[in-house]
């Protein structure tokens, strides 16, 4: 009889545990959405210049963590050479741009011809939270919009945003592991340059 109620205690336990895991899982929204220019020539970039990115939360330096993540994805794949930001801030310096937001599509023209790129992606980080507290529980929770431009016709020819808070390894009765947010970051770029790359054709 003793053996029996711990068995069933356990059980309990574990379809409370289940449970709380689903609901959390619910609770984590992923929304990513792309676009892509049926006009686009995408064997024709081979260079691109990626801006400083727009920082539109609360969150010291998460747009510099965000676009070095989103960097180091695109170049981890092999199809485009990225400008050294360097390079990059010295031209904006000369052209006296202090932020993105002065970009237009004359400067978007005389930037690709200054740079030497064929196309100019423009970031903004929405959300880029460490805790965002639930009655689930707490997740991490990043959100970001990506934008390639062609220097030439100053057309947009590809767009992503794509937003994901928490995951099904966060804590339940100090059981399991919050994901760190830079993971979730990486998480999320990943998926948007993925968007990207598929629309590049095998040659490339």
């Amino acid at each position: 009889m003793k053996d029996l109620v711990i068995k069933m205690k356990n059980l309990l336990t574990a379809s409370v545990l289940i449970l709380s895991l689903v609901i959390i899982e619910g609770c984590a929204g992923i929304r990513s959405r792309s676009y892509v220019h049926p006009n686009a020539d995408f064997l024709a970039i081979k260079r691109v210049a990626v801006m400083p990115f727009l920082n539109l939360t609360d969150s010291p330096h998460a747009e510099q963590k965000v676009r070095d993540i989103f960097v180091t994805e695109l170049l981890s794949l092999g199809y485009f050479d990225v400008l050294e930001f360097g390079e990059m801030k010295k031209v904006l310096k000369e052209m006296k741009i202090d932020k993105p937001d002065d970009i237009d599509a004359a400067v978007i023209k005389k930037l690709g011809k200054s740079l030497g790129v064929q196309a100019i992606i423009f970031g903004v980080v929405e959300e880029y939270n460490k805790s965002v507290s639930t009655g689930a529980g707490s997740f991490p929770e990043v959100a970001v919009n990506l934008r390639m431009v062609d220097t030439k016709t100053d057309i947009v020819i590809w767009m992503s945003s794509n937003s994901e808070g928490g995951g099904s390894t966060v804590s339940f009765l100090g059981i399991g592991e919050t994901p760190y947010i830079s993971e979730l970051t990486r998480k999320v770029i990943r998926q948007m340059v993925r968007s990207l790359i598929i629309q590049i054709p095998a040659e490339k």
